[in-house]
């Protein structure tokens, strides 16, 4: 440890965080060669070179300009006290401006993740892989969310994954349900499914609907707030992401419908014909994630409630109150 100290010095030399990492080098290098019947604690030499450091970066936080070098008294490093004329620097200020690039770069990549994955989706012929693709669009929009940096945003970012965690695991039993009936998972293969399962077919579309955000169900609430967040950011940079980003709400209804038409409307095909509808089994699982996705969807405070206090003193503390 010492010696990563010295190393850390060295590079960053001339600075305030090198002289910092030295002097912590250089005290923790006095306290190991001090007897060992001097330290109550095998750790305290540690302990006390972890203080120092923090210390010492407290200080630099605060405005205190960084000292020379180490002074030492006996086996203890001291610390110059602060200087209570030292002006506080901005560190929220600070903070912020490092951060916006970072923020615009995750909306960038949220953006790829939504449009991407949305027309990944229209060429999916494997039920499976197009819910998987359809995951990744949506879980855009949670990157979208995080990085506009507003209330509104982070909301809409974490209730995103909430109502995605229950539309999404209705949507993957429901591809389980048809797959252990017919060992294929290829959309093509079927056609007028909803004369021989209507229970299902009904599932399948409400499951659907809840995905491409509805207004009413579950998909609708985070989708709306990250947009709303995104327009709504310090960077009006990211208007031009958000406009990017909401056609594809035309996409993701556009293959949603296309699979229903291929799977479920139609002829009827005779291969078909030794299909059967839900069991209790089925329902027991699938039912209750129905009945979230709709309480998600009308009544979203309990989830406000529960993290909007938490989302908005981030937002306070990131962007300094703007």
């Amino acid at each position: 440890l010492a010696a990563v100290g010295q190393v850390l010095g060295e590079a960053m030399a001339g600075g305030h965080a090198g002289s910092t990492y030295q002097g912590a080098a250089d005290g923790l290098i006095d306290r190991m060669a001090a007897p060992s019947e001097s330290l109550a604690d095998p750790l305290e030499a540690l302990r006390a070179t972890v203080r120092d450091v923090e210390r010492a970066l407290l200080g630099h936080r605060r405005g205190i300009p960084a000292r020379e070098g180490p002074r030492a008294e006996g086996h203890r490093e001291v610390i110059p006290a602060p200087d209570p004329r030292a002006r506080p620097e901005p560190v929220d200020a600070v903070l912020l401006r490092e951060m916006l690039w970072a923020a615009w770069v995750i909306g960038v990549l949220g953006v790829i993740n939504i449009v991407y994955g949305g027309f990944v989706c229209l060429a999916q012929k494997d039920l499976k892989k197009l819910i998987a693709y359809s995951s990744v669009s949506h879980m855009g929009f949670c990157l979208l969310g995080l990085a506009a940096l507003t209330p509104q945003g982070l909301t809409g970012s974490m209730f995103q994954m909430v109502s995605h965690g229950v539309v999404s695991a209705m949507l993957f039993l429901l591809v389980g349900v048809v797959y252990d009936r017919a060992h294929t998972r290829e959309i093509d293969r079927f056609g007028g499914l909803a004369a021989q399962v209507p229970e299902y077919t009904a599932l399948t579309g409400f499951a659907f609907m809840a995905s491409l955000g509805l207004p009413g169900l579950a998909g609708f609430v985070g989708e709306a707030l990250v947009f709303l967040g995104g327009f709504g950011s310090a960077d009006h940079s990211f208007r031009w992401l958000v406009a990017a980003a909401a056609p594809v709400v035309v996409v993701t209804a556009g293959y949603y419908l296309w699979t229903m038409q291929r799977m479920f409307l139609g002829t009827f095909k005779e291969e078909w014909a030794h299909l059967w509808d839900l069991t209790w089994r089925e329902r027991l699982t699938l039912y209750p994630l129905a009945v979230f996705t709709v309480l998600l969807g009308v009544w979203p405070t309990p989830i406000f409630a529960l993290v909007d206090p938490s989302l908005h003193a981030l937002v306070r503390i990131v962007t300094g109150g703007q």
